[in-house]
């Protein structure tokens, strides 16, 4: 679990994450990099916010719940959307 606020590049290896878990910059853009540091560094209620919203993501993404998910998207894929009754 997340136990700080997490700063991170615009890469897509993190575009599962939105702006309530992780704050991104672009690559290379050192003062985007210092504005966003500093922003957790001085501001506790948005750092804390983050490392909630953060926190509550990574429990959501246990294997089960994975598991049931890729399932459901498994038979869609295959039977199509359930039928309502």
């Amino acid at each position: 679990m997340a136990q700080v606020p997490i700063v991170c590049s615009e890469s897509p290896m993190f575009s599962e994450f939105s702006k309530r878990e992780v704050i991104k910059v672009p690559f290379g853009d050192t003062d985007a990099l210092i504005r966003a540091m500093l922003t957790v560094k001085n501001d506790p209620q948005i750092a804390a916010n983050m490392v909630d919203a953060c926190n509550k993501y990574c429990e959501s993404c246990t294997p089960e719940r994975i598991a049931r998910r890729l399932d459901r998207l498994y038979m869609k894929t295959v039977y199509g959307p359930e039928e309502e009754d």
